[in-house]
């Protein structure tokens, strides 16, 4: 209702204001300004969670109305193995060196397969949502089952691989923030 964005605005803010301080290293609101762990650490990681909830809950909404159907999410399509795949690849080609490296190969290998996804399913000139529904899962087992082999192929960069994929903000940096 009229009341849902802004009750929810201020449970952010709440949010942010009780996590802040919290961590392996606790101190008080009155030691924020003074405290470099606050500015240069837990700022940009609670920023850059903050954009990512925000931006995966519009893409959600806009995966759903594009293909008219409630079920449908990065995750059942395959979209989000897809770029699980790529940001492996990534990994092992050294790309995480590059500011938008991992990201970006994420960005196309995503791409590439919501075009898979979509050629297959609209075989035969129409798009069945069951068929769409299928290869999605179809795609995400074998493409998890190709990222598996790589990471046992690559041990060194299974650490790398395993945080990405979990979403990890550890690394969150303000040049992170004002990439998202």
């Amino acid at each position: 209702t009229k009341w849902s964005i802004p009750l929810l605005a201020v449970s952010l803010v709440a949010m942010v204001l009780i996590c802040a301080p919290m961590g392996v290293v606790h101190f008080r609101w009155s030691e924020v300004g003074n405290s470099p762990i606050f500015w240069q650490l837990r700022l940009p990681r609670l920023l850059l969670c903050m954009l990512a909830g925000m931006a995966l809950s519009v893409s959600g909404a806009a995966y759903q109305s594009v293909f008219r159907n409630p079920l449908t999410d990065p995750y059942v399509l395959g979209i989000s193995s897809g770029a699980s795949l790529g940001a492996a690849i990534a990994f092992l080609l050294g790309l995480e060196r590059f500011p938008c490296g991992v990201g970006g190969m994420a960005l196309i290998t995503a791409m590439l397969t919501l075009l898979l996804i979509y050629r297959i399913a609209s075989m035969g000139n129409r798009m069945h949502t069951t068929t769409l529904l299928l290869t999605g899962v179809c795609l995400t087992f074998l493409m998890s089952a190709v990222i598996s082999f790589l990471m046992v192929l690559h041990q060194d960069k299974m650490e790398s691989i395993i945080f990405w994929t979990m979403g990890s903000f550890a690394s969150a940096s303000w040049f992170d923030v004002w990439m998202l």
